[in-house]
């Protein structure tokens, strides 16, 4: 970094912003840039907006840490113990490292000191910095991800979004880990406390077709004494078509239940006739333990006995 430009990013932390995005522009609209394929200055242009992210970031830490210096600098040796717990001691120029969603940034802070005591850094508690090296929005990320599959493609999707490797496997795990730290704890804030005894408790119960139900009837209407919430049967029942099904099919139609005995098969001889027609004969063969490859033969007097019966139909006169 040459003299002048150190001199103009100490004027203003924004300074080298604003030349990384005049840089960006020209760069853009330079004479070789107007005949590359799109799928290349979408790439630059990618990869400039991020560059830029991360330098509109570290200037503004550079900003706070001018800012604080200059405050700290003005407070005697009883305020900076009453604001450092007895450490009255200033140092400037104490810089950790923070990994974020937008690249790695330094952060600048002023550390208030004592003899035998640990240092205290006031810019840290104002930021809202975690111990370690990694920002909030990226343990956000890397749970995010992580949640959603393993935690290779996790590592995939981060670097994508990040356009860098900005955190390990073995990172990643240990930060799953203390996002979960927390779980009981939400739970046990959001348990109710308990009712006083003063609080109505209102419970509702509604039962359909039980008919152990108190106060249930036969019917289930209100004239014979029910509820008037006895099961309903579907109405495709009561027009002899199939139930609808989850799946969208019809299924088979339920057998109703019934307290008469199942009919009586129909008595052999002629049938009644029907608008004047000739009386016609039912052939019909009741069913027969024999095997299927005997069910055919005619009928004569040695199949009758065998478990046939004779037809009722007149004799048909040989040609």
């Amino acid at each position: 970094m040459t003299g002048a430009y150190a001199a103009g990013a100490a004027a203003d932390p924004f300074d080298r912003a604003a030349s990384f995005l005049t840089s960006l522009i020209h760069s853009l609209s330079r004479p070789e840039a107007l005949l590359l394929p799109h799928e290349r200055v979408e790439e630059d242009a990618e990869q400039g907006a991020r560059e830029l992210a991360r330098l509109l970031l570290q200037s503004h830490l550079d900003l706070r840490a001018r800012r604080e210096e200059a405050e700290l600098a003005t407070l005697d040796r009883g305020g900076r113990a009453q604001l450092a717990a007895g450490r009255t001691r200033l140092e400037k120029g104490h810089r950790r490292q923070l990994a974020t969603v937008v690249g790695p940034v330094t952060v600048s802070r002023c550390a208030l000191r004592a003899p035998g005591l640990p240092n205290r850094y006031p810019a840290d508690q104002v930021l809202g910095l975690p111990h370690e090296r990694h920002s909030l929005g990226l343990r956000r990320l890397v749970v995010l991800e992580a949640a959603r599959g393993s935690y290779d493609h996790a590592l995939e999707a981060i670097e994508r979004r990040c356009g860098t490797r900005a955190v390990g496997k073995r990172q990643t795990e240990q930060l799953v880990r203390a996002a979960a730290a927390d779980i009981a704890a939400f739970y046990a804030a959001r348990t109710p406390d308990p009712a006083a005894s003063t609080t109505l408790l209102v419970l509702s119960d509604r039962r359909h077709g039980d008919r152990d139900a108190p106060g249930a009837s036969a019917g289930g209407n209100k004239e014979g004494g029910g509820t008037g919430d006895a099961h309903v049967p579907h109405p495709s029942v009561h027009r002899g078509e199939d139930l609808p099904q989850a799946d969208g099919h019809t299924g088979r139609r339920p057998r109703r239940r019934s307290g008469r005995a199942p009919a009586a098969p129909r008595a052999r001889g002629p049938r009644p006739a029907r608008n004047g027609s000739p009386p016609r004969f039912n052939t019909t063969r009741t069913r027969s333990s024999l095997p299927r490859s005997t069910r055919h033969k005619p009928v004569t007097r040695s199949t009758a006995a065998a478990g046939w019966f004779w037809s009722t139909a007149p004799p048909t006169s040989s040609s």
